[in-house]
This record gives structure tokens, sequence and C-alpha cells, in this order.
């Protein structure tokens, strides 16, 4: 039986008499990657920042490994293993790739100090594959700041792979990326699944982007789910056409 990473039940965000998000049921299964789709103003900004604890919820829950986090703080969160990279870079600019590596990869346990050697040793093992895969190895000991857009990018996604998620969150991981950044994010990704069980939740409007990395779609428009189903479906449905694909 496949278990259920991320549930929300009638989740509602309201401010004031506008509602962001309106009473959103989702699920998310242990291993998928589902893509979060919808024209600017459709929600998904809000609904990212309920289910990673930013803001507060109006109405429904949030269950996360079958517990109910609604209540908790977006640090808890994240020690429970949701990691969300935002559209915005958090990366350390000051340090090395390797360095941002190590920093990130102390959020697997509270007190690194008492880790085992064999622990000790696993992560190391897996900073080197995530730099592989990411195209970052020969450029361990360059200074973040000094990366282009694209590898500061993937550096963030692996730095988040690293601490250890249950759930990631990847807010517009394209954002500002060439085409050929973009399909190297697409391999970027596709090795990710392969190398971990992760769940995966990608929020993007780039439809083309999204047809590579996930076959399992939310449309959100005016902070409602108008859709949801494989590619196909997505794009053959009317009401998505006239308001997400066709910009209507």
């Amino acid at each position: 039986m496949t278990s259920i990473t991320l549930e929300t039940t009638n989740l509602t965000k309201k401010f004031g008499k506008f509602t962001a998000v309106d009473d959103v049921n989702m699920r998310i299964n242990s291993g998928e990657t589902r893509a979060l789709i919808g024209p600017n103003g459709a929600g998904k900004t809000t609904f990212q920042n309920l289910i990673s604890g930013d803001l507060p919820v109006t109405e429904g829950s949030i269950t996360f490994d079958g517990k109910d986090i609604t209540s908790l703080s977006s640090y808890k969160r994240a020690r429970v293993g949701m990691i969300r990279k935002y559209q915005e870079n958090h990366i350390y600019e000051s340090e090395t790739v390797l360095q941002n590596m190590r920093i990130a990869s102390r959020g697997r346990n509270s007190i690194p100090e008492l880790m085992s050697a064999r622990d000790k040793s696993d992560i190391q093992d897996q900073t080197i594959e995530l730099l592989e895969i990411a195209n970052l190895r020969t450029e361990q000991d360059t200074t973040a700041t000094n990366l282009s857009h694209g590898e500061q990018q993937w550096l963030e996604i692996i730095m988040c792979v690293i601490a250890d998620p249950t759930l990631l969150i990847l807010d517009e991981p394209t954002s500002g990326m060439s085409v050929g950044e973009t399909n190297d994010t697409v391999q970027l990704i596709d090795k990710i699944k392969e190398s971990t069980d992760l769940s995966l939740l990608v929020v993007e409007h780039d439809m083309e982007f999204i047809k590579k990395v996930s076959n399992n779609i939310t449309v959100l428009h005016r902070g409602s789910v108008i859709a949801e189903g494989n590619i196909k479906q997505v794009e053959n449905n009317e009401r998505v056409r006239k308001v997400y694909l066709e910009g209507g």
C-alpha cells in the first residue's frame, strides 16, 4: 500500500475578505513527483507558504507522514523532513561549494558531533555523488558567488537533498535560466529521483519543463484546484486551456 507523504484537507487562507487559497485538497504519495501549476495570482505561493509553515492556516489541516503539522512552525517542519527551496537563492555566497554542502548536511542531525563515523562517511559519499550529478564536482572549491545563476540553483537543490528530506518543495527552480540550464535541471531532478526515495512538489509555470519532470499535475486558479491528472488530461481540460495554457 502506497503511503501518503503530504495531505491537505480543505486548506484555506484568507486575508480579510480575500480568499487566496480556497478549500484545497491535495495528496502527495511517497516517492511521487507532483507538479503545481497555475497563472500568476493563482495562489501557488500562498499554498506553499501554508504547507511550509510560513503562513498560518485560516481553515483546514495539513498532514505530513501521518502526523498533523498544521500548527507546527516552519523550523519544526524542516526538522521533520519538509524542505523548501525558495525561488530566491539561499546559499552561502562567501563559502565554497563544498563548504555549502557541509553546512547543509548538518541539518540531518541536531548534534552533528554525536554522529557516528559511518554516518559521516555516508554523508561524505552522498555529497560527492550529488556534486557529480549536479556537474559541480570540479567546482567544489569555487566560492559560491562565482558560480553561474544555474549553478547556484543546482547547488541549492543538492543542499536541500543532502539535508535528507522526506518532501522537497521546489519553487520555480528554472526561473531566470537559459534553455540549456533548464534542460540540465531536468536531468538533475531525474537523477535525484533515481538515487533517492523522496517526494517532490515542483511549483512552476513553465509547462514544457513540467512535462519532463512530472506526470501528476495539480492546477490552481484563483486559489482553487480546477484540475488534476496527467499531462494529457490537463492539456485537454477546457477550463485549464482557458485560464492557463491559453492565458484566458
